[in-house]
């Protein structure tokens, strides 16, 4: 015959109080692409060099053979970003912070790519074919909330 024994009242409290923590660090905020929410890399650009588009609501960026134009946007949450490759060479869009936003692959000319940014933040990108995250092709949108 097996003996249980009771387990103290505060011993269930304690694992209840874990077991509801560990639930609730599972259901985080999302980004433009529902990614789990994290820090995002600042902007780091003087305020002058963004172009304004708040309240608008889709914005085109021009992918050019190693730019992207404009290069840094500033937007209202919930704007749709079109980027659309009016060059000749191949062109991805990849975030700075992995999830941050949907990514694509590749885009040849005349592909667009369509991401709905939805929170608060900055938002920096680059083109991986023609540069990294700290120089070469780049760009950012720092999205700030409606008014």
């Amino acid at each position: 015959m097996q003996r249980t024994v009771p387990i103290p009242s505060r011993h269930r409290v304690a694992t209840a109080a874990i077991a509801l923590l560990v639930i609730v660090s599972g259901c985080g905020g999302g980004t433009g692409s529902g990614a789990d929410k994290k820090a995002l890399t600042p902007i780091d650009a003087p305020a002058g060099d963004f172009v304004d588009r708040t309240g608008t609501d889709t914005v085109d960026i021009s992918v050019k053979d190693n730019e992207f134009t404009p290069h840094y946007l500033m937007i209202t949450a919930g704007t749709k970003v079109i980027w659309t490759v009016v060059g000749a060479n191949v062109h991805n869009v990849s975030p700075v912070d992995n999830g941050s936003f949907t990514a694509n692959r590749e885009m040849g000319h005349g592909a667009m790519h369509t991401v709905t940014f939805k929170n608060v933040g900055d938002y920096a990108y680059f083109c991986s074919f023609h540069g990294t995250k700290k120089s070469g092709q780049r760009g950012g949108i720092r999205v700030v909330a409606k008014k």
